[in-house]
């Protein structure tokens, strides 16, 4: 029997290859840098086997799983002070998808100021290389457009977004989200540099714990928390004791009951019992654990 393939099969194949390619690079660096931390390499599995990562990266296609080879590639050739390897695969995480950014300042204070700038100058420079064929007006406008409507059209499974937002409803009496899409991202910012230059530097486990810190930040604070955004604290949690995010991880499947109605509606009393549970874990794992000094 013959087998033919359209066009958009093969591109659907092509796709799973590149992720399933994405996944064994970032499961080759997940060892090197348990190894490095002396912690048991079996819990690379809360990461490689966790549902969300199966689901939604191989099953969904989504490329959070090439930032995260990359970027633990960057962590990994920071970790062992090969600098120049390590800004490279950061700008390619960066390229892939720009959530990296959140952490250059954090590594600018692990590496020190002189080593820092070289290193977010040779990212920098990646970066422009890589899009230098690309760049042209228009080009410009529409990176610009996208991200206005990203932070200020959009809602999806937030969370202190949706507080403010009925908060703003009872005062003004509309949805304030043109407002809360501009001071939100400024409240964000402000708490990921205090969190990421606050204190001296620490071990390599205060490092990922103030990486994890800056993306829950991130998260609480946004207007759209797709499931699939949660991977990145998944694998990051595997290097820590506060396995918040794999709880997280779990319930954010919950968020896809707002697909059950048509039109789209979510469910906020959902939305409000994961977030509630999440963040107590957050915060019982890293009283407990002691794992976050930043919040001491």
């Amino acid at each position: 029997m013959k087998l033919s393939f359209g066009y958009d099969a093969i591109a659907v194949l092509n796709l799973r290859l590149l992720i399933l390619l994405a996944e064994f690079g970032t499961f080759i660096y997940l060892k090197k840098i348990l190894d490095f931390l002396k912690i048991n390499k079996i819990k690379i599995f809360l990461y490689l086997l966790n549902p969300l990562t199966i689901i939604e990266l191989t099953g969904n296609l989504h490329f959070e799983a090439v930032m995260i080879f990359f970027l633990t590639a960057a962590f990994y050739h920071l970790m062992i002070k090969r600098y120049s390897f390590s800004a490279v695969y950061t700008a390619l995480a960066i390229c892939t998808k720009m959530i990296p950014l959140l952490f250059l300042p954090l590594i600018l204070k692990n590496i020190g100021w002189k080593n820092g700038m070289i290193y977010l100058a040779s990212s920098a420079g990646i970066i422009i290389i890589l899009f230098l064929p690309f760049i042209e007006k228009q080009l410009i406008s529409n990176v610009w457009n996208s991200l206005s409507l990203y932070f200020q059209k959009f809602e999806f499974n937030a969370s202190i977004y949706y507080l403010f937002r009925e908060i703003g409803f009872k005062i003004v009496g509309y949805n304030t989200i043109s407002i809360l899409g501009k001071v939100l991202p400024i409240i964000s910012t402000c708490l990921i540099l205090f969190v990421s230059f606050r204190g001296t530097k620490g071990t390599w486990q205060d490092f990922f714990n103030r990486a994890l810190t800056i993306l829950f930040i991130y998260y609480l604070l946004s207007l759209v928390v797709h499931p699939w955004y949660v991977s990145l604290l998944v694998l990051m949690s595997i290097f820590i004791e506060n396995k918040f995010a794999i709880i997280w991880s779990i319930l954010i499947f919950g968020s896809y009951f707002a697909y059950n109605s048509i039109p789209f509606k979510e469910c906020l009393w959902v939305n409000g019992v994961e977030y509630v549970i999440v963040v107590l874990f957050f915060l019982f794992g890293s009283k407990k654990l002691k794992a976050i000094n930043v919040l001491n």
